[in-house]
């Protein structure tokens, strides 16, 4: 996968139809990919690792996706700086939680709606008898086939005794 995304030497242009389709899960593909290389799991040529960098920084930066790992973020700058390239300018996804809550109503402003859970009472369910009628056939049936089995072999034994 990591050729075929980074160089696309099969022409598969995965990263046009990703920034279309779905920018984001591109941007988890490429942040996968380098935090394999900030773990050094993944020992990547330098020029491969700054293609991955420029196109990780323009696709956050143009589509404001959120940096929800502050070490990757971290690791990502210090490449972007040790390369000359702009830093991640992504918002810290603590920070959009913290300006999301301040702009929320209270909770005595917002009315819930929707289905509401009720305690129940306790509920005894039925005995149902039915397993025990349908073993009771099933034994039946055995013990009745087993007897027609035996009076059968019994007929066919008489006939066939040498005299």
């Amino acid at each position: 996968m990591n050729l075929t995304r980074t160089d696309d030497k099969l022409g598969l242009e995965l990263d046009e139809w990703f920034k279309e389709i779905n920018p984001a899960a591109l941007a988890r593909m490429m942040e996968r990919m380098l935090e394999a290389q900030r773990k050094d799991y993944w020992d990547a040529d330098p020029a491969r690792l700054k293609q991955l960098i420029e196109q990780y920084i323009a696709l956050v930066n143009i589509n404001d996706l959120l940096a929800l790992n502050d070490a990757l973020e971290e690791h990502v700058n210090q490449l972007a700086s040790g390369y000359g390239l702009a830093p991640l300018q992504a918002v810290a996804a603590t920070d959009n939680l913290a300006s999301a809550s301040a702009n929320a109503p209270t909770n005595a402003q917002q009315g819930v709606s929707g289905q509401q859970l009720e305690k129940q009472t306790e509920q005894h369910a039925q005995p149902n008898d039915f397993i025990y009628y349908a073993l009771g056939v099933m034994l039946l049936i055995m013990i009745g086939g087993g007897l027609w089995q035996s009076r059968y072999r019994e007929k066919n034994n008489a006939k066939f005794i040498p005299h």
